[in-house]
């Protein structure tokens, strides 16, 4: 029953997500807000988390990446990037649980992405690379 429901709901956001890229409209989950971010819906199954790959290259070779939330990586369902995103930390996201690796994720994705910031304080080198910000709708249990 539970793969069922996994099934439907990719299904589904993948059926949302491709209907929106070619019709050319906004729907709501498009709305601009004032920075002009739009955002797309999204889904796929967490490769990583809840630090992204990227993070956990940087910090391997000495950085602090400091973020206000989790990032993951995730191997998509549909036309989205791979990643790494950025999940916003409110009260309604930590009822919905935590991007662990291979978990199922649904939600909106900012196609503006945030800018990470990475410190190494042995060489006082800076490395920078963008995540998208994502407002989560769920994650699977299984």
């Amino acid at each position: 029953m539970g793969r069922i429901i996994t099934f439907l709901i990719i299904l589904t956001t993948v059926v949302f997500s491709f209907s929106f890229l070619f019709s050319g409209k906004t729907s709501y989950a498009q709305t601009a807000v004032a920075s002009k971010t739009i955002s797309r819906p999204f889904g796929g199954r967490i490769i990583e988390g809840p630090r992204a790959t990227k993070i956990l290259d940087f910090e391997s070779f000495g950085y602090n990446c400091p973020t206000d939330g989790p990032t993951f990586d995730i191997i998509p369902v549909g036309p989205f990037p791979k990643g790494p995103y950025f999940l916003l930390v409110t009260k309604d996201s930590e009822l919905k649980g935590s991007p662990v690796p291979k978990k199922w994720i649904i939600g909106l994705y900012s196609t503006v992405p945030k800018l990470i910031t990475c410190t190494n304080p042995e060489t006082e080198d800076i490395a920078t690379f963008n995540a998208y910000t994502v407002t989560l709708y769920g994650i699977s249990k299984i």
